[in-house]
């Protein structure tokens, strides 16, 4: 078990962090509808891809924003995250024809079996952490699922490595798209598609992993 810290193991761990998470600025006025609304087409494309009535893994889960997104494919959803407010948040959606299992965990060591989903969903944590944890984040995820696994990082184009630098926007590690196989490879996975999410200056891509 890896004893760094880093900012996704602190934030969000008060009570009113699960109400507060989707009224950040970053979501508001003209720009942040723009994002939500890309967000929203990268998630989709990606899960579509999943086969129909299976179980998942959502970690992080947050407050389980992304629940009905992914209730498109999913009959059964294991949600884990690091904060015991998100996840009490989380328990409480209700879904039709949705089974949602939310418990704290951490993704460096998750608490399912080898293969005991058919695939994993992980949205906005892979930009916190430092990449060797990226590396350990994927290969946990390629070793509890059966099937694809979705995961958004902060991938480095030339302009936004230029607002990153301009910024000093150091809470994690974003990574540039030749990183990207070379995560794979170390989970025993390949990359199948990258979905630009932000806007044009923005670093978030949604990564499509399958097996080899």
């Amino acid at each position: 078990m890896s004893t760094q810290t880093y900012i996704a193991k602190t934030a969000y761990r008060n009570d009113e962090a699960p109400a507060l998470y989707e009224q950040r600025p970053y979501y508001q006025g003209a720009l942040g509808s723009y994002r939500k609304a890309r967000e929203i087409v990268a998630v989709e494309s990606a899960i579509d891809t999943f086969e129909p009535d299976g179980s998942l893994l959502d970690c992080p889960c947050g407050n389980g924003r992304w629940f009905e997104r992914l209730a498109r494919r999913a009959k059964t959803i294991h949600a884990r995250d690091v904060s015991e407010h998100m996840v009490a948040a989380a328990a409480t959606r209700k879904i039709d024809g949705l089974n949602i299992h939310a418990e704290t965990g951490d993704v460096e060591d998750i608490d399912l079996e080898d293969g005991a989903v058919d695939n994993v969903f992980s949205y906005a944590l892979m930009k916190h952490l430092p990449l060797d944890l990226q590396y350990r984040a994927v290969s946990e995820f390629a070793r509890v699922s059966r099937g694809n696994i979705a995961v958004s990082f902060a991938v480095w184009n030339p302009l936004s490595y230029s607002v990153w630098r301009m910024r000093s926007l150091r809470s994690g590690d974003p990574v540039w798209p030749g990183e990207l196989p070379k995560i794979a490879r170390k989970a025993k996975l390949s990359v199948k598609r990258v979905i630009k999410v932000g806007t044009p200056a923005g670093m978030e891509a949604m990564v499509l992993f399958g097996r080899e």
